[in-house]
C-alpha cells in the first residue's frame, strides 16, 4: 500500500468507525447493524461528491455519513438525494427535493411537487371542494426570475389527497434564512439549483403543516436538514442531550468521541489527509 494512502485511509477509518458506533447505539442492534453496513458506501459516495470532506472536522463528516447510512439518502451522481456543502471546517448535509420524494414514498404517500411560472394558467379553490387548475406552458424556461409559486399534492394510502401552495415571497423568506445562501449566493444550493430548492421548500412546508406524516428515521432527517442550514450561531446537533447518568448522547457523543481520538493521535488528518478522491477509489477497487 502506498504511503500516500495512509492519511486518507486513517481519516476514513475514524469516520466510519464512529458513524457505525453511533448508528448501532441509536437504532439498536438489528437496525443499527443494517445501517452500519451502508457506512462504507456512504463514505465513498461522499468522497466522490465532494473531496473537500478531507479538510473538514471528522466529527461533522461522520455525522453526514451516519445520516446518509441511516436514511439511505446518498450524495453524488447527476441526481443526488443529498448535497454536501463544507462550511469552514464543517461538512453540512442537505436533503434535495428528490431525497424528500424518496422519504415520502417509504410512508406509502405519493408526493407530486410542481413549480408554477409567470404567465401560466394557475387557479386555486379552497372551501368545501378544494382544487388546483394548472396548465403548464412548456415553452417557458423555469428560472428563479420566472418562478411564481410551487405546490405539493399528497396522495395518501387511504385514497385521500390534499395539497398546499407556497408563494414565491414565502420561498424567498426561506431562502433569506439559509446560512449557505447568506455566505455565498452563487455556490450555495439556492444559487446553483434555485427551482429545485423551491420545490424542496414546498415539500418541507407540506411536512411541517401535517400534510405528510414521517416515520422516526425520516423525521430525524427532516430535523437535521433544517438545523444544518441554520445561521452559524444557531447550528445545533439533533439529539444533543444528556442521559445515562449525565453522559453525552446522540450527535454530541459522536462528535466528542471522534475529537478525542484525533486529539490523542500522532497524526493530524485535517492537515495530512490529501483531498484526493482517487486515493479512496484506489483502495476500494
Amino acid at each position: 500500500m502506498a504511503s500516500s494512502n495512509v492519511p486518507a485511509l486513517r481519516f476514513r477509518s475514524i469516520v466510519e468507525d464512529k458513524a457505525s458506533e453511533f448508528l448501532s447505539a441509536t437504532l439498536g442492534s438489528a437496525s443499527g447493524q443494517e445501517a452500519a453496513g451502508k457506512v462504507a458506501l456512504a463514505f465513498r459516495a461522499a468522497a466522490q461528491s465532494n473531496d473537500r470532506l478531507y479538510s473538514c472536522d471528522p466529527a461533522s463528516v461522520a455525522q453526514a455519513i451516519a445520516l446518509s447510512a441511516m436514511t439511505g439518502l446518498m450524495p453524488g451522481g447527476p441526481l443526488p438525494d443529498v448535497y454536501l456543502m463544507p462550511r469552514k471546517n464543517q461538512l453540512q448535509w442537505f436533503i434535495s427535493h428528490r431525497g424528500y420524494l424518496k422519504l415520502m414514498s417509504r410512508t406509502g404517500t405519493r408526493i407530486r411537487s410542481r413549480f408554477v411560472l409567470e404567465g401560466e394558467k394557475f387557479e386555486v379553490s379552497e372551501g368545501l371542494n378544494p382544487n388546483i387548475i394548472h396548465e403548464p406552458d412548456l415553452d417557458l424556461e423555469p428560472t428563479w426570475e420566472s418562478l411564481k409559486a410551487v405546490y405539493v399534492v399528497a396522495h395518501c394510502p387511504d385514497g385521500n389527497s390534499d395539497f398546499i401552495v407556497v408563494r414565491k415571497k414565502d420561498i424567498e423568506k426561506r431562502r433569506g434564512n439559509s446560512d449557505a445562501w447568506r455566505r455565498n449566493k452563487s455556490t450555495s444550493p439556492w444559487g446553483q439549483w434555485p427551482v429545485e430548492m423551491a420545490l424542496k421548500t414546498g415539500i418541507r412546508y407540506a411536512i411541517s403543516r401535517g400534510l405528510v406524516s414521517l416515520d422516526e428515521q425520516s423525521a430525524h432527517a427532516f430535523e437535521q436538514d433544517g438545523v444544518q442550514d441554520a445561521p452559524a450561531n444557531h447550528v445545533v446537533h439533533a439529539s444533543d442531550n444528556k442521559s445515562n447518568g449525565g453522559r453525552a448522547t446522540g450527535m454530541k457523543a459522536l462528535g466528542e468521541s471522534v475529537k478525542e481520538i484525533v486529539s490523542h493521535s500522532d497524526e493530524d488528518p485535517e492537515t495530512e489527509a490529501p483531498p484526493l478522491v482517487g486515493e479512496v477509489d484506489a483502495v476500494d477497487n
